[in-house]
């Protein structure tokens, strides 16, 4: 299965911005049109792709339907996805108010003494406008192909969502009753309390509406409120939140309050933290952590975070971060010495929010989405770059733990016991001592009888019940890990010499679960003991802010040892019991995938359960592993809870295999073309053979990147040498793509054995990276975080061997023109050849995904096989074998599937899933090639396989100049000759304009 590890940094540049005090930048030229009714305005004339793309997303938003919108890479569609429901999301609200003006006329006729001023006639009367300019400018905007800009653009007064519940990895950062932290700015303190009075207000106004919500109507009714819906919009990875944030820069008309989640390690701004190999554990020690230590950190003060979130700088339109991304979070937070990951989610928490951007986890992982306190409800979820998400789907219902894993949440378990059961201790000797006196003086003065009973303090205690709840923790941890170790031997497989396996399925997997204590009755124990357990770290964070001011002062008067040892012992047990609650956080995902399993006999029938044991000398490893394959199982609750989801990617096909995946009815779908011209811009084909005279062959000989041919010496080297010729003949920068980081390293090992990748470094400038997976350029980020020594400039010029960020380095090379250049350009007449490298990556892999290579970053992209996911790998053959199980069985009961709106019919096949998730990815990566209208660049498939499957190729790729060799292979050398005339042609057109440049220059 792929891998969904987050891009490993952002590299994102920021311009820098205005003071807030300072008037507003005059506003960028708008482009308009009325599409459905709804004034879109753009800072450019939208293509044709961006005009389909825009009707389809409204006629989803305005119906309450979900989309399935497929826009090629390159072609705006970020940009038009965001422009519209924007559009949409003021539309919206101009007619919510237009229904309540005239609800008012209505109340006013009938009141005696009330006379209808005739000379409002389009009050009330629903008429799409554009805000600002009128229904007729706008209009004429659209039937002149003109834009009309002369008025100025009234900003809509902004209706907030009602409040959602503050969230659960807040850690008790609420506002506290403390003025430490107070705001002496006048204009921020103003802001705060004019906030938190609208808010109040918004919420105590929605709450009739959102309880009416659920009523009578049908499935429309229920998903077209009055409620303005959060606009949350989702993607992959970190980077493309920050490209999102971006795009929404350019549209100057448009200013919704924004908030952008990330992950701590991305938010942090505490060095001691980040400077840590686990950074969500650090960031919970630092935050619990008693003031007068050093590790504590004091960024998270409540009354810090309630001020960064709410601060004016974020607030739209005179905000000077009003449209701000990560770094802008995190520079204002080191300013208000505040946290930043904190303040976001305080943002959405506290209803400030109306467009929220973050990666799609939180919101298809229903745990996260949870645990984070996003609400879904009537929102409208926008999820980009989603040709993933049936498998974050299938992952989020799934888990996979190990006994040693259990045993490490056992054991922070009973360090919390302990420190409970140590203050239980003390409390018994005091309740013991207080029921003697107590019994004493009342049998002194005669006022007990004999069958009256005396309320113990333990009865209440907190600590009794932490103890009590930890001990049956700890017991079904135990029990399920002795279960594992007993039954994981019985009817094993082998699949190594030490390593066996036992599948279970149906209800052999029924029963196991049952054993395992994730049954219903079993589970709904447990999950009220966490239950109990998070309430009470809260309910201990929350007496630990209402006492901090004291401590502060404590501290700061150097009085810190003064601390009674009880308060010590309450932040010990306070650290313990917040380790042992965040390592629960598996264990609610194996309940949660437990009850989805157990939920329906369908849903049984998409689980598998693997037993796997692992003999390393006298150590056994035993391994849990429950593996959901329907997708739908996730996202039909995601989809149902939500207003409309639009799913949009440059890679969705198959739609209907994909719909079927989800198990969600999709009204609207639509295939949009690319926006440049294919014929001229593009150059693609399929190169299948090659003539190496330097391995003595005289005929074409195949090329072929299989399992079994990438361990032939022979087809490596046949590989080595078609690469080196070919980007011989590419100007600028080539990403290469391998199927793997094991087959990459591999071929790359070979080829400086036989001294190839030293030729292909002299072709490319002496500058060929290598891609280093997301976990090791964290490891290194962190080793080399913690070096004493400095290191130079010059050290760059390790990223080829993978020791620093590689893909960066690679940007900056390739994406560099310096003064000098412009310079010689002027001077001569001509266009300088362009910094050369080359890039190898992997699919599925943050360059092939996560990163925007423009113009000359990425001239072509060379796809170096097909990237099927291991055949023998268990995961995927299961998923396989579920896929045939239902078509199977839908075949002979097919006409109990007639009434659906998606049938099951369509499910693809095993075989068939199995081939479109390789192309899925193939088309991903050479999307890479062209960014915008104006680039141009070569997608060339070294594997001959890709010509007898060219149908699953992207339409836009098979269209290109000299496209139909897609359909055919061609040879390396008909290749090369391809490319020196294709780039020829660009490069003349080049110099030809820069010739007219320079001219016009005095």
């Amino acid at each position: 299965m792929a891998s969904h590890e987050a891009a490993s940094a952002d590299e994102a540049e920021h311009d820098e911005a205005s003071d807030c005090e300072l008037p507003p930048a005059p506003p960028q030229e708008q482009h308009m049109r009325m599409v459905r009714g709804v004034c879109v305005k753009l800072p450019y004339a939208p293509y044709p792709p961006q005009l389909a793309l825009l009707n389809n997303l409204l006629a989803a938003l305005s119906g309450a339907q979900h989309a399935l919108l497929e826009a090629p890479t390159g072609t705006g569609k970020t940009l038009a996805l965001l422009g519209g429901v924007l559009a949409w999301r003021e539309h919206f609200v101009q007619q919510q108010q237009q229904q309540q003006q005239q609800q008012q006329q209505d109340e006013d006729e009938d009141e005696p003494g009330i006379e209808h001023d005739p000379r409002d006639e389009n009050a009330g009367s629903g008429l799409p406008r554009c805000a600002g300019t009128g229904t007729d400018a706008c209009t004429k905007g659209l039937q002149t192909g003109t834009t009309s800009d002369q008025q100025p653009v009234v900003p809509v007064p902004p209706i907030l969502p009602p409040q959602s519940p503050k969230p659960l990895s807040m850690l008790g950062a609420e506002l506290s009753g403390d003025d430490d932290f107070q705001d002496t700015r006048p204009f921020i303190r103003k802001a705060l309390e004019s906030r938190a009075q609208h808010t109040s207000e918004q919420s105590d106004g929605d709450s009739s509406t959102h309880g009416a919500d659920k009523g009578s109507g049908g499935e429309f009714a229920s998903k077209t409120t009055s409620r303005v819906p959060l606009i949350i919009y989702a993607t992959r990875t970190h980077s493309q939140v920050t490209q999102v944030v971006h795009e929404l820069r350019k549209l100057s008309t448009y200013s919704p309050r924004l908030a952008v989640l990330a992950s701590r390690s991305r938010a942090c701004i505490n060095e001691r933290v980040r400077r840590q190999r686990n950074v969500d554990e650090s960031c919970v020690d630092a935050v619990l952590a008693p003031p007068s230590k050093k590790s504590h950190c004091y960024f998270s003060a409540p009354k810090r975070v309630k001020r960064l979130a709410l601060d004016p700088l974020f607030e739209p339109p005179l905000g000077r971060f009003a449209k701000w991304d990560l770094e802008d979070m995190a520079s204002v937070a080191r300013e208000h010495r505040s946290c930043a990951y904190f303040a976001a989610f305080e943002r959405v928490a506290s209803g400030a929010a109306e467009l929220v951007v973050l990666p799609y986890n939180y919101v298809l992982d229903p745990l996260t989405c949870a645990a984070a306190r996003i609400d879904l409800a009537h929102a409208v979820l926008i999820v980009d770059e989603a040709h993933n998400v049936d498998e974050v789907c299938r992952d989020s219902a799934s888990f996979c733990k190990s006994v040693v894993e259990l045993m490490r949440i056992v054991q922070r378990l009973n360090s919390a016991f302990l420190d409970a059961s140590r203050i239980l201790d003390d409390e018994v000797r005091a309740s013991a001592a207080m029921a003697e006196a107590t019994v004493a003086a009342a049998t002194a003065s005669r006022q007990v009888q004999e069958d009256s009973e005396i309320e113990s303090p333990l009865q209440r205690s907190v600590a009794a019940q932490i103890v009590t709840s930890i001990s049956r923790m700890v017991s079904f941890l135990k029990s399920m890990c002795a279960w594992l170790q007993r039954n994981a031997m019985a009817g094993k497989v082998s699949l190594t010499g030490n390593t066996h396996i036992r599948r279970l399925r149906g209800q052999e997997l029924r029963r196991a679960l049952d054993e395992l204590g994730l049954s219903e009755t079993v589970s709904k124990q447990v999950k009220a003991d966490m239950s109990s357990l998070q309430k009470w770290l809260e309910e201990g964070v929350k007496q630990k802010h209402t006492t901090k001011q004291a401590v502060y002062k404590r501290v700061n008067n150097k009085r810190g040892c003064d601390i009674d040892a009880q308060a010590s012992m309450d932040e010990e047990l306070l650290l313990t019991l917040s380790k042992a609650v965040h390592s629960l956080r598996p264990v609610e995902k194996m309940i949660f995938a437990a009850s989805l399993c157990t939920s329906s006999d369908d849903a049984l029938d998409a689980y598998d359960m693997v037993l796997e044991s692992r003999h390393e000398g006298a150590e056994h490893h035993v391994e849990l592993k429950l593996w959901c394959f329907d997708a739908k199982l996730v996202f039909k609750q995601v989809a149902d809870r939500v207003r409309c989801a639009i799913l949009a990617s440059g890679t969705l096909s198959p739609l209907v295999s994909l719909k079927s995946e989800l198990g969600v009815a999709f009204p609207i779908t639509a295939q949009l073309r690319h926006v440049i011209d294919t014929r001229t811009q593009l150059y693609s084909a399929v190169v299948g053979t090659t003539a190496t005279a330097a391995l003595g062959h005289s005929q074409g000989q195949s090329l072929v990147l299989n399992y079994q041919a990438a361990q032939d010496l022979l087809m490596q080297d046949r590989y080595g040498h078609a690469l080196l010729q070919l980007v011989r003949y590419i100007p600028g920068g080539a990403l290469v793509f391998f199927p793997s980081f094991h087959l990459m390293s591999r071929l790359v090992e070979r080829w400086r054995d036989t001294a190839v990748l030293d030729e292909m470094e002299r072709a490319k400038g002496g500058a060929v990276f290598i891609e280093c997976s997301s976990a090791t350029l964290e490891r290194t980020r962190f080793d080399e975080e913690n070096e004493e020594e400095d290191v130079g400039d010059n050290s760059s010029a390790r990223t080829s061997h993978g020791k620093r960020d590689a893909v960066l380095e690679y940007r900056r090379l390739t994406g560099r023109e310096g003064e000098a250049d412009v310079g010689k350009r002027v001077a001569s007449h001509r266009v300088p050849p362009p910094p050369s490298a080359m890039l190898f990556a992997v699919y599925r892999g943050r360059s092939s995904e996560g990163i925007d290579f423009r113009d000359n970053q990425a001239r072509a992209v060379i796809a170096l096989g097909i990237p099927y996911a291991p055949f023998r790998d268990m995961q995927v053959q299961f998923k396989r074998e579920f896929n045939d199980r239902v078509r199977q069985r839908a075949s002979e009961h097919d006409n109990a599937f007639e009434s659906n709106a998606c049938s099951v019919t369509q499910l693809q096949s095993g075989a068939e899933w199995y081939e479109a998730q390789a192309f899925r990815a193939l088309n991903q990566a050479v999307g890479r090639c062209i960014r915008h209208r104006e680039d141009y660049g070569a997608v060339l498939f070294l594997d001959s396989r890709v010509a007898s499957k060219t149908a699953s190729l992207s339409t836009w790729i098979a269209g290109g100049h000299g496209g139909a060799g897609c359909s055919r292979s061609v040879s390396v050398r008909s290749a090369c000759q391809a490319l020196d005339v294709f780039f020829s042609a660009h490069r003349t057109h080049s110099d030809q304009d820069h010739e007219l440049t320079a001219s016009a220059l005095p």
